[in-house]
């Protein structure tokens, strides 16, 4: 029921654009602390096993270009999902259940105001739309702490590993991870 009031709502465009911007500054900036410090902390931790083997194998040159590939395609998304999952899906859950409990929803559907339309629509959307943004700032974020931690643990040196980042960032990786975390945000509000 929810797939279809998406569809009917984004053909129609008829969208409580209030909602939604109250939910996507929800999902985004409320949850980007939690998600920048766990996308940081395992960028630090990746690069800290992956720079010196990499360094002492003669590949100082292409550690931007591994934690490029692994932030963009993998790590950035998945990272990302599991924080808001953490923060955002856990508080939409007891919202619901706490609005079903004490009848909430039931007085909306007095109201003849659709709980659906009113309750689920915003999240989803606001969920589809924030993800890819929460992606990007954590991932960037992430390519920069993991440059630091080759710098300091295996004495990459900035300009080999800035170099080799932008030659290791190809479109492809990018709409990969960005359609992904599209996905995962759908699919967190959803759930």
């Amino acid at each position: 029921q929810v797939c279809k009031l998406l569809i009917c709502n984004a053909i129609k465009r008829q969208f409580n654009w209030k909602l939604i911007i109250e939910q996507c500054s929800r999902y985004a900036i409320d949850s980007l602390p939690i998600t920048l410090s766990i996308v940081g902390m395992c960028s630090i931790i990746i690069s800290m096993q992956v720079a010196p083997e990499m360094v002492k194998q003669g590949g100082e040159k292409f550690v931007g270009m591994l934690m490029a590939v692994v932030m963009t395609r993998e790590m950035g998304a998945i990272m990302s999902g599991f924080a808001i999952i953490s923060m955002i899906g856990s508080a939409y859950a007891s919202e619901i259940a706490t609005m079903r409990v004490t009848e909430q929803i039931d007085a909306l559907k007095v109201l003849k105001v659709n709980p659906i339309e009113y309750l689920f629509v915003p999240r989803v959307v606001a969920a589809f739309l924030m993800m890819p943004v929460v992606v990007i700032i954590a991932s960037t974020f992430g390519l920069l702490c993991s440059g630091v931690s080759a710098y300091l643990s295996a004495h990459v040196s900035r300009l080999n590993y800035i170099s080799s980042l932008w030659q290791g960032l190809f479109i492809k990786d990018i709409t990969v991870g960005l359609a992904k975390s599209a996905c995962f945000g759908a699919a967190i509000a959803i759930i």
